[in-house]
């Protein structure tokens, strides 16, 4: 579903308007469906596959990011969010926030896809080598 033109519009008056905080912020639109959508949602940990695009946003600061710059973040999001309110938006693992819960940082990512990965990590990296804080875990746990 592609944003309505006035939700794109706000979006540009907030991004010349809204207090960051930020040395540098970027958002980067990627585009889906074509040849991504070629393989099954299925078929890979890549659940997103039928998305028409994919927003990226992220902000770098000095030292730690004030609540500032998480509020910007954060407004960026809900105006992009709100053109299709009950749509579901999933997120990109590349793009870890420790402020999320991990159980929907998980579900969002991974989508349909988590119990197959679950089992996967299971039988590959039951001792959890390769981890982070919102990484597939090999049981349900949310820690």
């Amino acid at each position: 579903t592609s944003m309505p033109d006035t939700v794109i519009d706000e979006m540009f008056q907030y991004l010349a308007t809204a207090k960051t905080d930020a040395q540098f912020w970027a958002l980067n639109f990627e585009v889906g469906r074509g040849a991504i959508s070629d393989v099954a949602a299925d078929a890979t940990a890549f659940s997103l596959r039928e998305s028409l695009f994919i927003m990226l946003s992220y902000a770098n600061t000095k030292g730690r990011v004030s609540r500032t710059t998480v509020d910007f973040l954060n407004g960026l999001n809900e105006i992009a969010k709100s053109g299709h309110p009950d749509a579901f938006y999933g997120e990109y693992v590349g793009y870890v926030d420790p402020r999320e819960a991990n159980a929907k940082a998980r579900r969002d990512y991974w989508g349909d896809n988590l119990p197959r990965l679950r089992k996967i990590k299971r039988e590959v990296d039951p001792q959890d080598v390769f981890h982070n804080q919102q990484s597939v875990r090999a049981d349900a746990s949310d820690g």
